[in-house]
Protein backbone atom coordinates (compact mmCIF):
# COMPACT_ATOMS: atom_id res chain seq x y z
CA UNK A 1 0.00 0.00 0.00
CA UNK A 2 1.09 3.63 -0.44
CA UNK A 3 1.34 5.83 2.75
CA UNK A 4 2.71 9.38 3.57
CA UNK A 5 5.64 9.31 5.86
CA UNK A 6 7.06 11.60 8.39
CA UNK A 7 10.15 11.53 9.49
CA UNK A 8 9.77 14.56 12.11
CA UNK A 9 12.52 16.66 10.47
CA UNK A 10 10.24 18.40 7.79
CA UNK A 11 10.73 15.55 5.20
CA UNK A 12 7.59 14.25 3.56
CA UNK A 13 7.70 11.26 1.59
CA UNK A 14 5.35 8.33 -0.32
CA UNK A 15 6.32 4.77 0.44
CA UNK A 16 5.13 1.47 -0.16
CA UNK A 17 4.32 -0.37 2.95
CA UNK A 18 2.82 -4.03 3.65
CA UNK A 19 -0.76 -3.62 4.23
CA UNK A 20 -1.79 -4.00 7.43
CA UNK A 21 -3.29 -7.50 9.30
CA UNK A 22 -6.24 -6.79 12.18
CA UNK A 23 -5.28 -8.04 14.85
CA UNK A 24 -7.61 -10.21 16.79
CA UNK A 25 -9.64 -6.85 18.11
CA UNK A 26 -8.50 -4.53 15.54
CA UNK A 27 -10.80 -3.50 12.02
CA UNK A 28 -8.37 -2.50 8.68
CA UNK A 29 -10.00 0.75 7.24
CA UNK A 30 -9.67 2.06 3.98
CA UNK A 31 -9.89 5.32 4.56
CA UNK A 32 -12.09 7.87 1.79
CA UNK A 33 -11.61 11.59 3.96
CA UNK A 34 -8.82 12.60 6.34
CA UNK A 35 -8.34 15.92 7.80
CA UNK A 36 -5.42 17.77 8.07
CA UNK A 37 -5.10 20.04 11.82
CA UNK A 38 -2.51 21.95 13.61
CA UNK A 39 -1.35 18.26 15.33
CA UNK A 40 -0.43 16.95 11.70
CA UNK A 41 1.93 20.35 10.66
CA UNK A 42 3.68 20.34 13.91
CA UNK A 43 4.44 16.88 13.02
CA UNK A 44 5.81 17.62 9.99
CA UNK A 45 8.24 20.04 11.59
CA UNK A 46 8.88 17.19 14.93
CA UNK A 47 7.61 19.50 17.13
CA UNK A 48 4.88 17.60 18.30
CA UNK A 49 5.59 16.28 21.83
CA UNK A 50 4.24 12.92 21.54
CA UNK A 51 4.84 12.43 18.01
CA UNK A 52 6.94 9.03 17.33
CA UNK A 53 8.67 9.22 14.37
CA UNK A 54 8.71 7.79 11.51
CA UNK A 55 4.96 7.85 11.34
CA UNK A 56 1.97 7.97 8.53
CA UNK A 57 0.05 10.64 10.36
CA UNK A 58 -3.65 10.80 9.87
CA UNK A 59 -5.77 11.06 13.09
CA UNK A 60 -9.01 12.51 11.81
CA UNK A 61 -10.36 10.22 8.99
CA UNK A 62 -13.67 8.55 7.98
CA UNK A 63 -13.74 5.18 5.67
CA UNK A 64 -14.83 1.87 4.72
CA UNK A 65 -13.93 -1.60 6.87
CA UNK A 66 -11.97 -3.81 4.60
CA UNK A 67 -10.98 -6.39 6.76
CA UNK A 68 -12.21 -7.79 10.71
CA UNK A 69 -10.19 -9.57 13.49
CA UNK A 70 -11.34 -12.68 14.47
CA UNK A 71 -12.91 -11.66 17.94
CA UNK A 72 -14.90 -8.63 16.23
CA UNK A 73 -18.30 -8.86 16.11
CA UNK A 74 -19.51 -4.93 16.05
CA UNK A 75 -18.11 -4.43 12.79
CA UNK A 76 -18.39 -6.13 9.07
CA UNK A 77 -16.76 -5.63 5.74
CA UNK A 78 -18.36 -2.77 4.50
CA UNK A 79 -19.35 -0.90 7.11
CA UNK A 80 -18.32 2.62 6.90
CA UNK A 81 -16.90 4.10 10.06
CA UNK A 82 -14.93 7.05 11.81
CA UNK A 83 -12.52 6.44 13.99
CA UNK A 84 -11.44 8.01 17.75
CA UNK A 85 -7.84 8.41 17.36
CA UNK A 86 -6.80 8.22 21.32
CA UNK A 87 -6.65 4.48 22.09
CA UNK A 88 -6.62 4.02 26.45
CA UNK A 89 -4.73 1.48 27.77
CA UNK A 90 -7.85 0.78 30.25
CA UNK A 91 -5.96 -0.30 33.57
CA UNK A 92 -4.02 3.33 34.32
CA UNK A 93 -5.85 5.00 37.63
CA UNK A 94 -7.24 7.42 35.06
CA UNK A 95 -9.03 4.98 33.19
CA UNK A 96 -10.72 3.37 36.21
CA UNK A 97 -12.02 6.70 36.97
CA UNK A 98 -13.32 7.20 33.77
CA UNK A 99 -11.10 9.96 32.42
CA UNK A 100 -9.63 7.66 29.64
CA UNK A 101 -8.26 11.48 28.03
CA UNK A 102 -5.63 11.64 30.87
CA UNK A 103 -4.54 7.91 30.39
CA UNK A 104 -0.65 7.69 31.21
CA UNK A 105 -0.26 5.43 28.59
CA UNK A 106 -2.57 7.08 25.88
CA UNK A 107 -1.25 6.10 22.31
CA UNK A 108 -2.96 7.81 19.14
CA UNK A 109 -3.59 7.02 15.96
CA UNK A 110 -1.71 9.46 13.52
CA UNK A 111 0.83 10.43 16.13
CA UNK A 112 1.93 7.77 18.21
CA UNK A 113 1.25 4.83 15.62
CA UNK A 114 0.34 4.69 11.83
CA UNK A 115 -2.78 6.70 10.96
CA UNK A 116 -5.22 7.24 7.87
CA UNK A 117 -2.69 8.98 5.07
CA UNK A 118 -2.51 5.78 3.78
CA UNK A 119 -5.02 3.58 1.32
CA UNK A 120 -5.63 1.52 4.84
CA UNK A 121 -5.19 1.71 8.58
CA UNK A 122 -4.95 -0.58 11.38
CA UNK A 123 -7.57 0.11 14.14
CA UNK A 124 -9.09 -0.81 17.52
CA UNK A 125 -12.79 -2.10 17.08
CA UNK A 126 -13.20 -0.65 20.56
Amino acid sequence: MRAVVLDGSGSIEVQTRPDPVPGDHDLVVAPEAVGICGTDLHLVSGDYPTGTFPVVPGHEFAGTVVAVGREVSDFAVGDRVCADPNISCGTCPQCLAGATNLCANLEAIGVTTDGACADLVKVPAG
